[in-house]
């Protein structure tokens, strides 16, 4: 009974659309009052369908409901009391989320087993290359760096110059330079002892997960298998999730997982191919700035990996980056500071320019200022935020926008994310079903 209830709304409901799109033209206030009552009844309809709908739920319903809360809410818990020790199996999911498009077009050829250890053989390798030829000469670079930095008497001797310069201006002089980089340096000494203190937290972090060796060993050699399984498993784990998703549900849940794929996906594959070229190229202008005989090129391993990495920090990366080159310059001179610094411009706007339109395109598509924002906000909670804030920044809106629409009148379709066309099927009303047979419509209507 009131399934046929439901239906009859639904009937009802297209009848007044029906009735509004074929009414002959007419003044303008009265189609506007009509309009304004066929609203009114449509909405009055829909309420009642919503309270029907609440009204039917059974208490078995409702106590798998409060069922599944709870599962979720003790998942939650554990996941975030044993964080140090499901750390190396998040590792691994992100791993098998970037591996998935490789294994997926080496599976057209052969055997999906085959195609997940022909990855994994290719992956160690390009781990035992990097560990052999570029971590060596990198911590060579940097013992050699740290050498190079000042000495404390020659930073005292500096700091004593600065305090005779200072000594010798007048007294007003000193009050208004005062003015101004007093609140500078207060900035830059909250800064510090922030960094600072985030570094302890770190080591603390580290000591904990020492403590927690065993756990900690136990999931990196289980590691490996779970990649191996999610890869090799990942067309079941569709209709495992299905199976325990509701049927209406479904588009929706699907809807969302897209929504996080389509922005986070082609990102960060993109992000990390942009880290290698961005390396690549930095070395290899740093190096042909050598071969043609200017003096004074250093760690050019050291530097091309450093501006590699500062690729993942949005618009300000290379800044960063540039700042770096001139300043391990200009322990030389300022013409190999100069140089080193236009190198490293050069390479990011190469990179911008041509690569990065190809690899990652018009993914998260969001103007430059909002991501900044973004990006000084999430800052606040740790540095693989600032990477990830474009694509949290699109998802955001784009989840947004999916919602907005799916409550819209009429609503969008379930599953369309933003940016999609519609399907070429009729708009149905809110609570809209299909229309009933003639004889049950006949009813409806006596």
């Amino acid at each position: 009974m009131a399934a046929y209830r439901l239906s009859a709304i639904g009937y009802r409901l297209n009848q007044l659309k029906d009735d509004r799109m074929n009414a002959p033209p007419e003044s303008a206030e009265p189609a506007q009052q009509e309009d304004l009552a066929a609203r009114v009844e449509r909405s009055r309809l829909a309420w009642l369908r919503l309270g029907m709908r609440v009204r039917s739920i059974t208490p078995r319903h409702a106590a798998r409901l409060l069922l599944i809360l709870f599962t979720l809410y003790g998942l939650a818990w554990l996941v975030i009391t044993s964080w140090g020790v499901l750390a190396p199996f998040v590792v691994g999911l992100a791993l098998a989320y970037l591996l998935l498009p490789l294994v997926n077009l080496l599976s057209r050829h052969l055997p999906r087993w085959a195609a997940i250890l022909v990855v994994f053989a290719g992956l160690i390798l390009l781990l035992s290359a990097a560990w052999t030829f570029i971590i060596p000469p990198l911590i060579g670079q940097i013992s050699s760096l740290l050498d190079a930095l000042p000495s404390e008497p020659q930073i005292q001797e500096f700091l004593n110059s600065i305090r005779q310069a200072w000594s010798s201006l007048g007294p007003e002089t000193q009050k208004q330079i005062g003015e101004v980089i007093g609140p500078i340096s207060t900035s830059l000494r909250e800064g510090f002892i922030g960094t600072l203190q985030g570094v302890l937290n770190f080591i603390i972090s580290g000591l904990f997960t020492v403590f927690n060796l065993l756990g900690f060993l136990l999931g990196l050699v289980i590691v490996p298998f779970f990649v191996y399984y999610v890869l090799n498993d990942h067309a079941k784990i569709h209709p495992a999730i299905n199976r325990l998703l509701p049927e209406w549900m479904r588009p929706d849940f699907w809807a969302v997982v897209r929504i996080f794929d389509r922005n986070f996906s082609s990102y960060l594959r993109g992000q990390l191919l942009l880290v290698l070229v961005g390396a690549a190229g930095t070395f290899l202008g740093l190096l042909a700035l050598s071969l043609v005989g200017l003096p004074g090129v250093q760690y050019p391993l050291l530097l091309a990996v450093f501006a590699g990495f500062t690729v993942l920090i949005p618009y300000v990366g290379f800044v960063i980056a540039v700042v770096a080159a001139f300043g391990v310059g200009a322990i030389t001179s300022w013409q190999t500071a100069l140089a080193m610094a236009v190198v490293v411009f050069v390479v990011k706007q190469v990179v911008d320019t041509m690569i990065y339109p190809v690899v990652v395109g018009r993914s998260v598509h969001l103007h430059e200022a909002i991501v900044l924002i973004v990006l000084v906000v999430l800052s606040e909670f740790g540095l693989i935020w600032v990477i990830l804030a474009p694509p949290i920044a699109a998802v955001a809106r784009d989840l947004f926008v999916y919602t907005y629409g799916r409550f819209g009148e009429p609503p969008r379709p379930a599953g369309v994310l933003p940016g999609e066309p519609l399907p070429a099927t009729a708009e149905v009303l809110p609570g809209a079903e299909a229309p009933l047979p003639a004889a049950e419509a006949s009813a409806v209507r006596r």
